[in-house]
């Protein structure tokens, strides 16, 4: 899993969009920016999970929205 304890709140309604759009190339520069794993992503064809490991942490409650933030 990522390490979401890394990607700034003020960054997590940006990704909550990313993630609804499926805009892959946003989440990898947004995770290689922020380094929420020691992977390095270039491209989409080599980040297929990478969608998927966001969405898990937006369903755990690693991201969220404003509201719930604390």
């Amino acid at each position: 899993m990522l390490n979401f304890s890394k990607l700034p709140t003020h960054e997590h309604e940006r990704v909550i969009k990313l993630i609804e759009q499926k805009d892959l190339a946003a989440l990898i520069a947004i995770h290689n920016r922020y380094e929420l794993s020691s992977a390095r992503y270039c491209c989409q064809s080599t980040a297929h999970r990478l969608l998927q490991e966001f969405e898990l942490g937006l369903r755990l409650g690693y991201i969220k929205k404003n509201e719930q933030q604390s």
